[in-house]
């Protein structure tokens, strides 16, 4: 089961940031010139979380004017509107028919870059109502102090304590069961629902060591104009497809034929934890000589994502050179800037993703990889899928 839906409550007041939010809904803050939620969006559709709801109360029309359908993210952009103040639970009943059966909800204050799909594996395995991302503060009279028992949530802590421990992260994942415990009118999760949840053995938790932001407060909001945009420019590993992902066994673009290379889905796991980007850059001739079309490969590529999400991994984005110089269709039949060794689809993806070369590696399995790698300053390493795993390969090229 894959989740790819998140709602992200975005209607509070925001009245501790004072006169910042008179005309400014919190998420819209901006940050760096852009909107926060803008961070959070982006976040999302790099991990396939493509279909938002967003509830949306206090200066509602300023974020359905600025992201309408979402169709100019690439996104599938919906909203509720809460008429009256509804809780973090209350809100959810206006979703009731638009949920599928697993969903991600989100505060439109907080990112927590956490792996997403590894915690709805978690919520999926233990068969839960929901699974809350947690993080290790020092200081948790803001938020709360949560208590594990192994991935059980046994108990919430009031507020104002001081005191060290587990805070909620503000992503969580739920079944929509969920929907079943929450009454009509103004409710809360963590202070009507989580007790009951708690009490069945159904509220599950993972502690996450991930970056973390919450613009509630006037301090973290000024911090975040520096970390977000810090934290947004990212580490990228570079990956081809064909001989270091899937066994290369030419041409390959139907499930019959496709087969992960040792390690390769732990390989991406392992990025996807420690917050790097994973880039898949690939020379797909078989678009030019007519074995598969343009809109099956991307289809095949989408099919691919999702095996890896089946295991808590995914790849951010994909980069792909239809071309041939001198076989097939005469539309793709060109001497192309894209082609490996030439370094079109890097120079794109360095763009596009604000990358710095120098914090960037290739991992190829021909030299056109690592030759198209180099001339954008980017290094590269030779792989052999018949000799070795992938994860370890990975992992020895970490430091760089």
């Amino acid at each position: 089961m894959i989740v790819n839906q998140a709602v992200i409550l975005a209607g509070g007041f925001g009245t501790r940031l004072g006169e910042r939010s008179i005309n400014t809904p919190k998420p819209m803050q901006l940050i760096s010139g852009k909107p926060f939620l803008n961070y959070l969006l982006w976040n999302l559709k790099r991990n396939g979380i493509t279909k938002i709801i967003i509830s949306v109360g206090y200066l509602y029309s300023k974020i359905i004017e600025y992201y309408q359908d979402g169709a100019k993210f690439d996104l599938e952009i919906s909203y509720v509107k809460e008429n009256k103040p509804l809780g973090t639970a209350g809100s959810l009943n206006l979703c009731r028919n638009r949920l599928d059966t697993y969903f991600f909800l989100l505060n439109g204050d907080t990112i927590f870059d956490i792996n997403y799909h590894e915690l709805s594996l978690l919520l999926i395995k233990e068969k839960g109502i929901g699974a809350i991302s947690l993080l290790s503060e020092e200081e948790t009279s803001r938020y709360g102090l949560v208590n594990l028992n192994d991935s059980k949530v046994v108990s919430f802590n009031e507020k104002k304590l001081s005191q060290s421990g587990l805070i909620n992260g503000g992503v969580s994942v739920f079944n929509n069961k969920l929907l079943d415990y929450i009454d009509d009118g103004p409710c809360s999760l963590e202070k009507d629902i989580f007790p009951k949840l708690i009490k069945e053995g159904s509220l599950l938790g993972k502690d996450f060591d991930s970056f973390f932001i919450d613009i509630g407060i006037p301090e973290t909001l000024s911090s975040a104009q520096t970390l977000l945009p810090k934290w947004k420019k990212k580490d990228a590993f570079f990956l081809d497809r064909d001989g270091v992902i899937n066994i290369d066994y030419g041409h390959v673009c139907s499930p019959e034929r496709f087969k992960f290379t040792n390690g390769a889905i732990k390989a991406v796991k392992r990025l996807n934890d420690l917050g790097k980007l994973v880039i898949i850059i690939t020379n797909q001739a078989g678009i030019a000589k007519g074995f598969y079309t343009e809109n099956q490969f991307k289809n095949f590529m989408q099919w691919i994502n999702s095996q890896l999400q089946k295991k808590g991994a995914h790849f951010d984005a994909y980069y792909y050179c239809p071309h041939h110089p001198y076989e097939g269709d005469m539309q793709y039949r060109k001497n192309c800037n894209c082609r490996k060794p030439k370094s079109g689809m890097f120079e794109l993806a360095l763009e596009e993703w604000e990358l710095e070369p120098n914090k960037c590696v290739m991992i190829g399995d021909k030299e056109s990889d690592l030759l198209a790698a180099k001339k954008i300053g980017v290094k590269g390493y030779l792989f052999n899928a018949n000799e070795e795993s992938l994860d370890q390969f990975v992992l020895d090229k970490l430091i760089f």
